[in-house]
């Protein structure tokens, strides 16, 4: 085995002195390395390190006995204490690694306040002093129902300490112990009895009964075994209650920037009304590097410390990870994560998972189960993204309605634990992968083998029902490979994620019992070549047999690798397959069902349109309205059949149509490519005006007949989810329709209303019958984002995507539809002068669509949105005074829009002209005028160009 090289990179130090502080910077983590470690490790520095480092650990060791005797003397010096300015001192009410809390009386007002004193050494530094104010300033400036309000600052005698209002309570994890039958620890001075008998009725609230006498009991033994809570109703309502009001104050002081830090029982106190106090706000980063904790404390921090916090990284969703701590343990009466040995505490805080509350208290109601989940998740994305959505789950569980958190399936932790494992995971994907191409290939030489042996008639039917076989093996075999979640996993991490998949786009039910969405797994080579031989496979079939029977076989089989196809963003091959199996199935004759074209051309109209081919994405479905409205009869007895008719009406709807007085676009030129000749003006020239102002009333009655046929659909069948769902999907496309259409946005804004209120009711009804079924909370967050921009709605749709793309990490659209929720959310956080939380969903934004562009190149419509999110986030960097960074935004946003504007053959003029306009004045500000030159002549092209 070959000896590891030190890795020095550019350091210039000697080789020893890096190893030596990568050894104190593991025992500062908690770690306990060796120097017989670290001697095996570097030989050649073998002499030096065993004369080193055990120098190095006498030097830790002393400072940090320093820094406990440090604290030691603050406590004692502080016990002589009486006055503090304008406080006189009367008792103490706790202590801690921070600090100790006295009771004192403010003597020109003469009321009772808590006073903190902090220790000396951590203000002896003029930036933590400097850093101290400012925390208590932005801490003093939160009026919050549950949050200790600070009254002020002061110092004497080298002692700085704040005042916060006096809250006769106890904190929750004084309360924990009574709840585990312990005696609550008091502080020399206090009232022991007293405290107790606080503890005792505090306990008896939460577990929903009266308060008794509470005084102390001969022959208790010191104990309250009598008051460990009972599962019940009760005390579940009375743990969420708490719940509420503590995520509701992070909501509050969140939405005001600033962050706790230090949420845990022992900083949330409970009064005698049962409110919850949120104390010590933003004092806990005054003091955090001062490493004046002794060792207890700093293992008490770590129980409620969130696992990025230990890499340094901290936001919100850390806040509401120490929330979810302390609901666990308020549930379970255990830490979720406990020990006393701070090394092991790290191990389990940074990568342990703790039991599931259900395993220790087995009534606990499963939707409070998963919320405490949800908001102790390890991974920050998986995590209530804001603490006003914890709040408001937990006051959907109070109020007994579905909360919106949804439990993790076996199936997703499956997934977890190969993105823990991706050695493992790799090997058995490629195990898997190898037994499906093995079966496949076999089969397929099998009975290609034994149809070239078969003469008779007899021997030509018994290939023709194993053909038969085949293609249900293969359909079979396909699901497998796209519709297995586990499977999808494995792959996915033997592949890194390096494709991407689609989901059905709107109304694609197919029947009246539409198949479930499935989600692509990422697709690799060999998966490519295998699809590939099943075609081939089908073609030679198709060439040897040229029998009907065999056509539709290989329509068939044609028509599902286009669905493959499509929802794995292989747009022009998908189109390919489309126009075959549209071939097939003619050539079948009278024995193809018009309603089977019918759908595949939809599909086809949908792989037009994403390939920015809009006249021949229409003309595709008028021909599914000519051919199915030419027999009205027998498409009203036909489900299928008004069900693909709706969807083509809403298509045409949703894209537009051609003006009254147009010609129907769309005949195939040279080599099968539809006649791109006509040029659609861009949005707000004169003529792009007058042209939607024609068009609107046909894309209105488009909408109007695809409402009709479903509602009666859905009057037929009231229990049918596919109907259901298409009729959802329908209003809401009628709705953002009208919400956008500059001819009925004002007149029709109710009907509009209407419309997106019935499609909500429709989806919320769907995902409260089917939970598990993702397809349906797509389509909710999809409706949450229609119309007017509301950032509570747009908020809850952001949280419902987010767990989608973590649940389905392949599935580009749901990663499409949470960049434009996150661009819309930008847009209303840069107007209500919340810049921070815009520019992180902006950043987000701009991320997920960079790279959907790269996975998906021939879907344009991402290059359009890049090119919208960057606009607003570069106007907001201009106010906050970041020019270059604006600058690169608006040259990126250009950028794409004028590719976006070249591949769909459209001008964007408009969109273009107030781009270069703020470009150009940012280019003059900072003196660049080569390039400004540039920009100017380029309005003045853009100008002209609309004036034509």
């Amino acid at each position: 085995m070959s000896t590891p090289e030190l890795d020095t990179g550019s350091d210039e130090r000697n080789p020893v002195e890096v190893i030596a502080a990568e050894f104190v910077a593991r025992m500062r983590r908690g770690e306990q390395p060796t120097v017989e470690d670290y001697v095996a490790r570097f030989p050649a520095q073998a002499a030096d390190i065993r004369e080193l480092l055990p120098t190095v650990v006498a030097m830790e060791q002393l400072k940090s006995k320093k820094e406990e005797s440090d604290h030691g003397r603050f406590l004692r010096g502080l016990e002589s204490l009486s006055l503090l300015g304008d406080y006189r001192i009367l008792g103490e009410i706790g202590r801690g690694g921070m600090g100790i809390v006295y009771e004192a009386e403010q003597e020109s007002l003469g009321r009772r306040v808590a006073v903190k004193v902090l220790p000396r050494q951590s203000m002896l530094d003029e930036r933590r002093l400097m850093r101290f104010h400012r925390e208590a300033q932005t801490a003093a400036r939160l009026h919050h129902t549950n949050i200790v309000p600070i009254f002020g600052v002061g110092e004497q005698d080298g002692y700085h300490y704040y005042v916060m209002q006096r809250i006769r309570g106890l904190g929750l994890d004084q309360v924990l112990r009574t709840l585990r039958g312990e005696r609550i620890r008091s502080v020399p001075g206090s009232d022991s009895t007293e405290l107790d008998a606080m503890a005792v009725a505090a306990a008896q609230r939460l577990r929903g009964e009266a308060a008794r006498n509470t005084g102390p009991s001969t022959g208790s033994s010191g104990t309250h075994a009598d008051l460990r809570p009972e599962p019940s109703a009760a005390y579940w309502r009375s743990i969420a209650r708490i719940g509420v009001q503590i995520a509701d104050a992070l909501a509050y002081a969140h939405s005001q920037g600033t962050l706790h830090r230090d949420i845990k029982p022992s900083n949330l106190l409970l009064d005698a009304q049962g409110v919850v106090w949120v104390t010590d706000f933003g004092l806990a980063k005054a003091i955090e590097d001062s490493n004046l904790t002794n060792s207890g404390d700093v293992v008490g921090t770590l129980q409620y410390m969130a696992p990025e916090q230990l890499g340094g990284v901290f936001d919100a969703r850390s806040d509401i990870y120490g929330l979810g701590l302390t609901l666990y343990e308020l549930l379970t009466l255990q830490p979720a994560f406990g020990g006393s040995n701070r090394s092991g505490l790290l191990q389990k805080v940074s990568q342990g998972q703790a039991p599931r509350p259900s395993k220790l208290r087995a009534e606990l109601p499963a939707d409070f189960e998963t919320i405490v989940l949800t908001a102790m998740d390890r991974d920050p994305r998986h995590r209530y993204q804001t603490a006003a959505l914890l709040r408001d789950d937990l006051q959907r569980f109070l109020e007994d309605r579905p909360i919106l958190a949804r439990r993790s399936s076996r199936v997703q932790l499956a997934w977890r634990w190969c993105r823990r494992n991706r050695a493992l995971a790799s090997a058995v994907a490629v195990a898997m992968l190898s037994v499906l191409i093995a079966l496949v290939v076999g089969w397929r030489a099998y009975f290609v083998a034994t149809a070239q042996n078969l003469e008779t008639q007899e021997a030509k039917a018994l290939a023709e029902r194993r053909m038969k076989l085949l293609l249900s093996t293969l359909e079979g075999l396909s699901e497998r490979l796209v519709g297995e979640s586990m499977f999808q996993a494995v792959i996915h991490n033997a592949t890194d994620g390096s494709r991407g998949a689609d989901t059905e786009d709107p109304l694609d039910t197919g029947t009246s019992n539409p198949e479930q969405s499935i989600s692509i797994p990422t697709v690799s080579a060999k998966d490519a070549r295998l699809l590939q031989e099943i075609l081939s496979m089908w073609d030679r079939f198709a060439a040897e047999d040229a029998g009907t029977p065999t056509r539709v076989d290989g329509a068939w089989a044609h028509y599902k690798a286009g669905n493959i196809q499509f929802r794995l963003g292989e747009y022009r091959a998908a189109q390919k397959s489309y126009v075959k199996a549209i071939l097939r199935f003619q050539a079948a004759g009278e024995t193809t069902d018009p309603v089977t074209v019918a759908r595949i051309r939809n599909q086809l109209g949908q792989v037009y349109a994403k390939r920015g081919m809009l006249d021949a994405a229409r003309e595709s479905h008028h021909m599914v309205v000519d051919a199915l409205e030419s027999d009205g009869k027998s498409t009203r007895d036909d489900v299928a059949g008004m069900l693909e008719l709706a969807r083509a009406h809403d298509f045409l709807g949703s894209w537009g149509a051609e003006t009254p007085d147009e010609p129907r676009r769309g005949h195939r030129g040279r080599r099968g490519r539809p006649d791109r000749g006509f040029r659609r003006p861009p949005p707000g020239e004169p003529l792009a005006e007058l042209r939607e102002s024609l068009s609107a009333p046909v894309r209105l009655r488009h909408h109007e007949r695809a409402q009709e046929l479903l509602d009666e659909l859905v009057a037929r069948d009231r229990d049918d989810p596919g109907l259901r769902l298409a009729l959802a999907r329908s209003c809401r496309d009628f709705a953002g329709f009208l919400f956008s259409s500059p001819t009925y946005r004002r007149r029709a804004a109710p009907r509009a209303g209407e419309l997106a209120d019935r499609a909500r009711s429709l989806l919320d009804a769907l995902c409260r019958e089917f939970p598990d079924e993702p397809q349906y909370r797509y389509e909710l967050a999809e409706t949450l984002a229609v119309g007017p921009p509301q950032p509570t709605e747009l908020e809850a749709a952001s949280v419902i995507l987010r767990e989608l793309c973590t649940a389905h990490p392949t599935v580009p659209a749901y990663k499409s539809s949470l960049a434009r929720v996150l661009q819309r959310l930008a847009r209303e956080r840069f107007v209500a002068f919340r810049f921070s939380q815009g520019e992180a969903e902006s950043r987000e934004a701009i991320a997920l669509l960079r790279r959907l562009c790269k996975l998906q190149p021939e879907a344009v419509g991402n290059l359009l949105a890049l090119a919208r999110v960057r606009w607003p986030y570069a106007e907001a960097l201009l106010r906050l005074g970041d020019v270059p960074t604006a600058q690169e935004q608006l040259e990126a946003s250009i950028r794409e829009l004028e590719e976006y504007a070249a591949r769909m053959r459209t001008g964007e003029e408009r969109g273009l002209l107030v781009r270069y306009e703020l470009l150009l004045g940012v280019l003059e500000w900072s003196g660049q005028q080569e390039e400004a030159a540039a920009a100017r002549k380029r309005l003045v092209e853009l100008r002209e160009a609309l004036r034509r």
